[in-house]
Parts: structure tokens; sequence; C-alpha cells
């Protein structure tokens, strides 16, 4: 062993370790929350401004940045989801039991984010080709 194999090993074994796993709990609590509330906010956000109408550039603009928010938040969940399953479940604690069933409350707290961005996906792709579609109609004119 060398000396960088026993700085890594002192680093590991310090008390911030500790202080990182109970941070990472907090935020495996939360994190489905934002999901939620975002995923929400934002189409709320592209249904309304698609029935106000995509008349002037602001109102496109706005429809965009909704759309960018949601694809963001159907791309960063499931990877942000596996990060905290894969810290908790390697968390080192002395109670074994509590870890273990917080471990199985967070990953159905997962399941259920998953199956929600599931859904969200569809809506996405079903506004996505409605945008289109009124875009292209007051670019000819349509409308």
């Amino acid at each position: 062993m060398n000396e960088s194999d026993s700085a890594v090993t002192t680093l590991a074994s310090l008390p911030l370790e500790v202080e990182y796993f109970k941070i990472l709990r907090v935020l495996a609590c939360c994190w489905p929350a934002i999901i939620l509330f975002g995923l929400v906010s934002n189409i709320i956000n592209v249904v309304v401004f698609l029935k106000a109408g995509a008349k002037d550039n602001v109102t496109i603009l706005l429809i965009a940045l909704a759309m960018s928010d949601l694809t963001y938040l159907m791309l960063i969940s499931p990877t942000m989801c596996g990060f905290l399953i894969h810290a908790l479940v390697n968390s080192k604690e002395d109670d074994e039991e509590e870890e273990e069933e917080e471990v199985v409350v967070v990953v159905v707290v997962v399941v259920v984010v998953v199956v929600v961005v599931v859904v969200v996906v569809v809506v996405v792709v079903v506004l996505v080709v409605v945008v289109v579609v009124a875009a292209a109609a007051t670019v000819v004119g349509l409308v």
C-alpha cells in the first residue's frame, strides 16, 4: 500500500462521510417532491400558454422554456434516483434494520416517480406535437 491508498482510506473514514449520507437521506426524501412539482407546474405552463395562443415571440419562448424544463426533469430524474439509491444502499450505518427500511421506502418512491415520469413523457410528446402543429399553422397563416 502506497501513500495515495492510505490517504484515500483516511479520507473515507472521516466523520464527513456520515454527514454526507445524512444529507443524501434528506435529499432522497425531497427529490421526488421536487420532480413532481416541476413536472406539474411546467405542464400547466405549457397548457396555459398553448390555450393563450402562440401569437408573439414571448409566448413561444415561454413554451420552449417549459418544454426544456420538462426535458431536463425527465432526463435527470432517473439518474438522480439511481444515484440516491446507490448511495443509500452503500451507506455505512450502525442500525442495519433502519437502513433497510429506509432503502425500501426510497425504492418505492423511486418506482412511483419513474411511473409518473413515463406518463409525463407521453403527455410531453403530445404537447410537442401540438406546439409544432400550432407553430406551423401560425407560420402558414391558418390561425
